[in-house]
């Protein structure tokens, strides 16, 4: 009976009963239901799409909404566009500020020069071919300007031209009851200034301008404001480094107390009290600091370990024992690897190359699997012109991990080709090429690095070595990019036009 109830009305055979006056009691409704027509209703009654499926229907319908709330938005700021160059076409309204009715489409002018105005309307006397009747109609319309800058109604007009009628003595005064009849309907004209007419007008334009643009607007206004946010905090660290900065240790201590976490003015701190030669007291300031930061200031309390390496390196007695314990005790609360780093960069900028060589020495041996540690060595031998740069190398790539040999090697090649021997470098690249010829990134230095040393041969010869290799076609496209740019520095037009030929070929090729 359960498997009956979600059964296809279509599906159930019901008997013949007769409704003879017979209770609900009575009646017997015998249901079947064939095997074949059984539904096939998934369990717990749910929908058969799985989640996923229906999150991605979810979001087709949420993009297709988005994608119609974007093309009606659209439609209807071109549509305000449309009316807005539409309304302001051509419309004489405009010289005062504001628009005029729509059956004004043949408003003309007309100047007055012994009454000293200028007429503007769709009045008969005004339209090509009745020149000299100035009787206007009774759908005429017009606007008056006076030569003193008043503007007047069609009605002010009238009554203007048929004063001055009376003044100039015209057959008015003749006709009594014309007379009596102009004297009644006589009123002064209203005398509005077109600079407060405008003003009032601009203010309308500009509510109806606001709400079409707002949204632009907020997007400006919002770009605006970060950029002069960054240009404030830009001109605020400059007013620090050049300006601001204080010239007395209280000045100095009310920054301190504003800052504590700022390595910057520890330091400038620390080099202040230099300058007064207070030895002892820009220590004690840097153990200050140190005491001071937070300790989630790594980067911070470094600084200040370094400021205090080159203080002992430049004032400790011996030089080489202050530094050494300065070090020991950075070494327990900074990163071993950042601290030798930067004692190593104290020892380069001071021209120690004894204590550098020792100090790389033994960070080959406490950091070998660190790149940079065996990059700084090579860096220290190829400077200075020394041997052994492939013995350091060879160590190198049986110390670090496999996935940092490109790396590695990549960086040392450079450093061939800028300080040191380029055939070195050229070799150090074949190497790699060989192992990966498909990195096009490897290629891209590697060409990067023969286009600054200039030998144009060389150049070429690799460029046509690269683009003879069967590559996916996007990194064949970056190729001959490169290729085509290169050829358009050289500035000759006959090697550029046999690249773009090859280029043609291989495209070709793929179809």
């Amino acid at each position: 009976m359960a498997e009956a109830a979600f059964a296809p009305p279509d599906k159930i055979h019901t008997g013949v009963m007769l409704f003879n006056r017979c209770s609900y009691d009575q009646v017997q409704l015998p249901l079947q239901l064939e095997d074949d027509d059984v539904p096939d209703f998934p369990r717990g009654g749910g929908t058969s799409r799985t989640r996923k499926e229906r999150n991605k229907a979810r979001e087709e319908v949420e993009k297709d909404f988005e994608r119609d709330i974007r093309v009606l938005k659209k439609r209807k700021k071109e549509k305000r566009a449309h009316n807005r160059n539409n309304s302001t076409k051509d419309d004489p309204g405009l010289l005062f500020g504001r628009k005029l009715l729509r059956c004004a489409n043949k408003i003309t002018s007309k100047v007055d020069k012994e009454r000293k105005r200028v007429s503007l309307g769709a009045m008969n006397s005004y339209i090509v071919g009745e020149e000299g009747s100035t009787k206007p109609s009774r759908q005429s319309i017009g606007v008056t300007v006076s030569m003193n800058g008043s503007l007047a109604t069609p009605k002010q007009s009238l009554s203007q031209s048929r004063s001055e009628d009376l003044e100039n003595g015209s057959d008015v005064d003749r006709i009594p009851l014309l007379a009596d009849a102009e004297s009644r309907a006589l009123v002064p004209p209203l005398e509005v200034q077109l600079d407060d007419i405008e003003s009032l007008d601009i203010q309308g334009d500009a509510s109806e301008s606001v709400v079409d643009v707002t949204d632009d607007n907020e997007e400006i206004n919002n770009k605006k404001a970060r950029v002069e946010r960054e240009l404030e905090i830009r001109a605020a660290e400059e007013r620090l480094l050049e300006k601001d900065i204080p010239r007395s240790a209280d000045e100095f201590e009310k920054l301190i107390r504003s800052s504590p976490n700022s390595s910057f003015v520890w330091i400038k701190y620390m080099a202040f009290m230099l300058s007064l030669a207070d030895i002892e007291r820009a220590r004690s300031i840097a153990e200050r600091a140190l005491r001071t930061i937070n300790i989630r200031e790594e980067s911070e309390k470094l600084n200040i370990w370094v400021a205090y390496f080159n203080l002992e390196n430049e004032y400790g007695n011996p030089p080489e024992e202050a530094v050494q314990k300065i070090f020991q005790r950075a070494l327990l609360y900074c990163d071993p690897k950042k601290a030798n780093l930067a004692l190593l960069g104290m020892y380069e900028r001071t021209e120690q190359h004894k204590l550098a060589d020792d100090l790389l020495n033994k960070m080959s041996r406490k950091l070998k699997h660190s790149c940079k540690v065996w990059v700084r060595k090579i860096q220290s031998l190829v400077k200075r012109n020394s041997d052994g740069v492939e013995s350091v190398v060879e160590r190198g790539l049986k110390s670090l991990p496999r996935h940092k040999h490109i790396k590695f090697i990549t960086q040392t090649a450079i450093l061939e080709f800028k300080c040191g021997v380029p055939d070195r470098g050229r070799s150090l690249f074949e190497r790699m090429l060989r192992e990966y010829p498909k990195r096009t990134d490897l290629w891209s230095v590697y060409l990067d690095q023969e286009i600054r040393v200039g030998d144009a041969d060389l150049i070429r010869a690799l460029f046509e070595r690269a683009i003879s290799l069967s590559l996916p076609p996007k990194k064949m496209k970056f190729l001959f990019n490169r290729y085509l740019q290169y050829e358009k520095s050289t500035g000759e037009e006959q090697r550029l036009e046999s690249v773009k030929a090859k280029a043609m070929e291989y495209v070709a090729t793929l179809h």
